[in-house]
């Protein structure tokens, strides 16, 4: 409802459009990689998308919240410069339901208060998981290192050298 509102080429569109479009793909690909038991430490492009879900959400989020209220901004200012009737999603009282609407209104306030109250949660929420699959990583990473190959698994004597006894 508010994009077709905003001048078409208007910067905020593509902020908006490229880190909602880029964090959706990382995203969905992550979660698909999941859901079909192909997600391992192990597994080179599950760890690039991993890697890419867990850390470009830091610029992605900011930027994409900004280009969306900026496109709020724009589609206020176009709607604030019609006429009185002529303004689209707006139900002015008197009518026959007996409620009113004011597109307007929830453009400039609603939609910014949305976001001032539920964004930090959202961005606090994903540090949280991007911690936890850091230390998961890194875990899985160790424990890698702890593996002994099936070479070194069985012990073999040392031709020339003489056991030692319980003290030397």
């Amino acid at each position: 409802m508010i994009m077709p509102l905003v001048e078409e080429g208007h910067f905020s569109i593509f902020m908006a459009t490229l880190c909602w479009s880029l964090t959706e793909v990382v995203r969905f690909t992550f979660y698909s990689l999941k859901e079909l038991d192909m997600f391992n430490y192990h597994n080179l492009f599950a760890l690039v998308v991993g890697f890419f879900r867990y850390n470009s959400f830091i610029v992605l989020y900011p930027v994409g919240v900004t280009g969306e209220l900026l496109c709020s901004f724009k589609a206020w200012q176009h709607l604030r410069a019609k006429p009185q009737g002529q303004k689209e999603f707006t139900i002015e009282m008197p009518n026959t339901l007996n409620c009113g609407f004011d597109f307007l209104n929830i453009i400039m306030i609603g939609i910014p208060v949305i976001y001032i109250a539920f964004f930090p949660g959202l961005y606090m929420h994903m540090w949280v998981q991007r911690g936890k699959y850091n230390a998961a990583h890194k875990k899985a990473i160790s424990e890698q290192s702890l593996v002994v190959p099936e070479e070194f698994r069985e012990y073999r004597t040392i031709p020339g050298l003489t056991k030692l006894g319980p003290y030397g």
